[in-house]
C-alpha cells in the first residue's frame, strides 16, 4: 500500500517583463517531473502570487510580505511573521488544556503542559520578524498562568488577584519558559 506524500513548496520567479514567461514554464516542468514520481499538485492549494506587487502569501504558518525597508526607504525586504490565526489558535488550545488541569499544582501544570507547548511553538516561529508576535505570546502566557494560579487559590481562600503574581514566582519558583528570543535565518538548523 502506498501512502500519499505531501511536499510543501514555494517557487519564486522574477517578475521582470523579460522573465515573465518563466512562471508558466516552471509550472509545466514541475508538473512533468512530479508526474514521473507519481505525485500530483493539489490544485486547490496551488496559486500564483504577484509578490513584487505587494501581494502577501502564507506558507507553513508564516505570512510573507514584500515591504519597504525601514533603514533605507529605497530598498525592499521580505517580512516573515507567524500568521495571527496560528497564534490565536495556539493560545486558545493552551488555555483549554490548562482549564482541564485545574486540579493539579501550578508548578506541575507549567512543567508538564505549558512549557512543552510554548517551547514547541516558539521554536517553530522564532525565525524571521517574529519578535512582536513572540512578545505578545509571552504576555498572554504570563496572563494565562497568573489567572490559572488565581483560580487555584482564590482571594477568598487566601490567594491573590491574577495581576499580583510576580515575575519571580512565574520564572524562578514555577520555572515558566522564558526564551522568546528571535534567531536570524542563518542560524536555522
Amino acid at each position: 500500500m502506498r501512502f500519499p506524500r505531501a511536499t510543501h513548496l514555494v517557487i519564486l520567479v522574477s517578475d521582470h517583463p523579460k522573465d515573465r514567461h518563466w512562471a508558466g514554464k516552471v509550472q509545466q516542468r514541475l508538473r512533468e517531473e512530479l508526474g514521473e514520481l507519481d505525485l500530483s499538485i493539489n490544485e486547490e492549494k496551488t496559486k500564483t502570487v504577484r509578490f513584487a506587487n505587494g501581494e502577501p502569501f502564507d506558507f507553513l504558518g508564516y505570512s510573507f510580505r514584500w515591504v519597504q525597508s525601514q533603514k533605507d526607504p529605497d530598498k525592499k525586504r521580505v517580512l516573515a511573521r507567524p500568521q495571527k490565526k496560528k497564534r490565536t489558535r495556539f493560545l486558545r488550545e493552551l488555555k483549554a488544556t490548562m482549564r482541564k488541569s485545574l486540579h493539579h499544582p501550578v508548578g506541575e501544570v507549567i512543567r508538564t503542559v505549558v512549557n512543552p507547548a510554548v517551547r514547541g511553538w516558539v521554536n517553530f516561529f522564532r525565525w524571521g520578524n517574529a519578535s512582536k508576535d513572540l512578545d505578545f505570546v509571552r504576555w498572554k502566557v504570563e496572563a494565562l498562568v497568573r489567572r490559572f494560579a488565581s483560580r487555584q487559590r482564590p482571594k477568598r481562600k487566601g490567594g491573590r488577584l491574577w495581576t499580583k503574581w510576580s515575575h519571580e514566582e512565574l520564572y524562578k519558583e514555577w520555572k515558566l519558559y522564558s526564551n522568546y528570543r528571535v534567531l536570524p535565518w542563518q542560524q536555522r538548523p
